[in-house]
């Protein structure tokens, strides 16, 4: 009859504390979640912004092949002006 009482007890305590670490292994993974999904929004906001940073230097591509375009067409008028060819 000891021996039963002392089997019981031994597994009450070994479920106790085994649901004790089971709490603690929650919360420690709880916290290292939180800290990955912190990790993936700052990342996610990087990207955002590098592709913002991206499209605003195609449009400033764009705009100064726009400009080159139109500075060497005045440099080519500007060379027809002296010659007596003109465009064909």
């Amino acid at each position: 009859m000891i021996e039963l009482l002392t089997i019981l007890i031994g597994f009450g305590f070994l479920f106790y504390f085994k649901d004790k670490v089971d709490k603690k292994i929650d919360l420690l993974n709880d916290y290292r979640l939180k800290l990955f999904e912190d990790r993936y929004n700052s990342l996610l906001k990087k990207d955002k912004q590098y592709f913002m940073d991206i499209k605003e230097l195609s449009r400033h591509i764009v705009l100064l092949e726009k400009e080159l375009v139109k500075f060497t067409k005045n440099k080519e008028d500007k060379k027809n002006i002296y010659t007596l060819k003109t465009k064909k």
